[in-house]
């Protein structure tokens, strides 16, 4: 059990420092860009423009990043595998990146593989399975992590879309054309949904219709508000009829179902406190208890009694989980 626990707080921490790492990665990545765009536009000092120790790690990582992506383009079973990360190269504007997830992917697995190796190596405990175990967790932890910024990108979106929609529909009312509108838009409002709207506009650029505009908008966020913005647009070719009326009738229903979730949100807050106290307890408890009496939970793991009943309480656990969110979540 001892060794059970060290296991899996080592685990936990590298997991963790892998995620902070790849966070700072992305950073000093995204300001070293910014910088290099800015200094087109600076005046340049004899003998002071010399590349920093950052600037060559970062040329020479993308430069891995990009051969790595170069060859798995041109395997076919690499290229319907990266069609998964799409959304991602349409929101970094670069029709390779989701190469370059999978680059990423295998060189943060191999690293932190490397590193297993190497401390267990010196250690004289080197496990391979559990070798292989951390090349696992390397090589899907990018995924956690942009699942976990797309998820805050798309709640973004979805806070500040009603307030896109206003603007278009005030734009209409004024007698901007469809292009004028998304102009307003784009350089009213700031953040993911001023880039989804210019990717609107860049479809609308293209020739597409606004209802495939939409729809393609809907397909990358998959929000309902979203869908229901594409379904009005797609009416509105087929059968005719005012933008500005659509746009009128959207606002109304977007205003409305934003009430009803605030209100709704409003009274099961307190529900939402519980359940979440609750999913969190067990676990609070089980650290309690092995600060105070590390063989606390041994005997469970010594008999085929013990095991089966810590199944039991994961399915339990499971169970109720699933069941409280089902409850709690209410369709708008």
């Amino acid at each position: 059990m001892d060794k059970m626990l060290k296991l899996a707080i080592v685990i936990g921490v590298i997991i963790l420092l892998l995620v902070i790492v790849i966070y700072e990665f992305l950073k000093i990545r995204k300001t070293i860009k910014i910088a290099n765009r800015i200094d087109k536009f600076t005046l340049k000092v004899p003998g002071k423009n010399e590349p920093t120790i950052g600037d060559d790690l970062n040329r020479n990582v993308n430069s891995l990043i990009s051969k790595i992506s170069n060859i798995l383009s041109k395997s076919t079973y690499f290229t319907k595998k990266a069609n998964k990360y799409d959304r991602y190269s349409a929101i970094k504007k670069n029709p390779n990146y989701k190469y370059d997830v999978y680059s990423i992917k295998i060189l943060i697995s191999i690293l932190v593989f490397m590193v297993y190796t190497i401390t267990s190596v010196l250690n004289k405990n080197f496990e391979f399975p559990i070798g292989l175990i951390f090349l696992v967790l390397g090589y899907f932890a990018t995924d956690i992590y942009l699942e976990i910024l797309n998820q805050i990108r798309i709640k973004n979106i979805e806070g500040y879309l009603l307030k896109a929609i206003i603007i278009m529909n005030n734009a209409f009312k004024s007698g901007l054309n469809i292009s004028n509108a998304l102009d307003v838009v784009i350089t009213d409002l700031d953040g993911p949904v001023r880039d989804e709207f210019m990717l609107i506009k860049k479809d609308l650029s293209s020739g597409i219709d606004i209802s495939e505009a939409f729809n393609r908008f809907y397909k990358r966020v998959k929000l309902d508000d979203a869908q229901y913005i594409s379904s009005s647009l797609s009416i509105l070719n087929v059968t005719g009829g005012n933008i500005t009326f659509i746009f009128s009738n959207i606002e109304e229903a977007l205003t409305n179902k934003k009430k009803l979730k605030d209100e709704l949100k409003a009274m099961t807050a307190s529900s939402m406190l519980v359940y979440r106290v609750l999913t969190f307890m067990p676990f609070i408890l089980i650290f309690i208890i092995l600060m105070l009496n590390k063989d606390y939970f041994n005997p469970l793991f010594n008999n085929i009694l013990g095991i089966f009943a810590i199944i039991l309480a994961l399915i339990l656990y499971t169970i109720y989980i699933l069941v409280i969110r089902k409850i709690l979540k209410v369709e708008v």
